[in-house]
């Protein structure tokens, strides 16, 4: 069945739009650690000439985007709402029981591959305009690396353990948390990159580790004078004790912060 939603809603232009293009990143679903808040999952909308991250609260339609997205089948979403993005520039979509996915008709470009996190990004570039949610590669240096603590995770029912730290490279300095086995993988001062991190935000920016995230060592880098003194006032008591794990379906443990 091509319209995984068939509901209808009387949208107006201002409020809803419908979009056409290709699915890309299509992930896996979110389960936010408070139970009052909606699961969701969210993916990239390829367009003519721009990607926009769709967030899409409806969980029964994600199977059907999976398979266009590993098909590639031009695809037009129907009676979703265009949104301001929360941190960063820009606009964001969102997905609701109303909008339906329907094949799309004479595209005028064709599939490409989008950017991944193979291609390295700048801690300026993270903070001044990457949307919460992005996942992201980054070469830096370990500033500061705090204690190990552990975490009562209710949706995984056991403890799971955390580490925060602040990492720089010639741009700025932002705050990662890693968790579990990755915490042994740095030291204070190595220098490393950093795969699959997920942005967050609370108050402020910050970078979370997931299963997915690979670290590796690499070359050495050296962090100006005004870039250590702006990583001295990230210290990881600005975000202590307000991580909460988000867990996938599957048990993967994700960490950031559900809107």
């Amino acid at each position: 069945m091509m319209a995984a939603n068939t509901s209808t809603k009387s949208a107006s232009s201002s409020s809803y739009k419908d979009v056409q293009g290709y699915i890309h990143a299509v992930s896996k679903l979110q389960i936010p650690a408070n139970p009052k808040s909606s699961r969701y999952f969210d993916f990239t909308i390829q367009e003519n000439h721009e990607e926009t991250r769709v967030i899409c609260f409806t969980p029964e339609i994600k199977d059907e985007l999976k398979r266009r997205e590993e098909s590639k089948l031009p695809t037009s979403l129907k009676n979703i709402s265009p949104q301001k993005r929360r941190y960063g520039e820009g606009v964001e979509y969102r997905m609701n029981k109303y909008s339906r996915i329907e094949q799309a008709k004479n595209l005028a470009f064709q599939w490409k591959a989008l950017n991944t996190d193979e291609s390295d990004t700048t801690v300026t570039q993270l903070l001044r305009s990457a949307p919460n949610g992005q996942s992201v590669a980054l070469k830096a240096k370990v500033l500061f690396k705090g204690d190990t603590e552990t975490v009562y995770s209710k949706h995984a029912k056991k403890n799971l353990t955390k580490c925060d730290l602040v990492v720089a490279d010639t741009s700025g300095a932002i705050s990662v948390t890693l968790w579990e086995s990755q915490i042994a993988e740095v030291e204070p001062h190595c220098c490393c990159h950093f795969k699959e991190l997920k942005l967050n935000c609370y108050n402020k920016k910050y970078l979370g580790s997931s299963t997915k995230t690979m670290i590796e060592k690499c070359e050495n880098i050296d962090i100006p004078d005004a870039i250590t003194s702006e990583a001295a006032n990230l210290t990881p008591n600005q975000i202590k004790g307000l991580l909460e794990p988000v867990h996938s379906c599957d048990g993967i443990c994700m960490i950031f912060f559900a809107s």
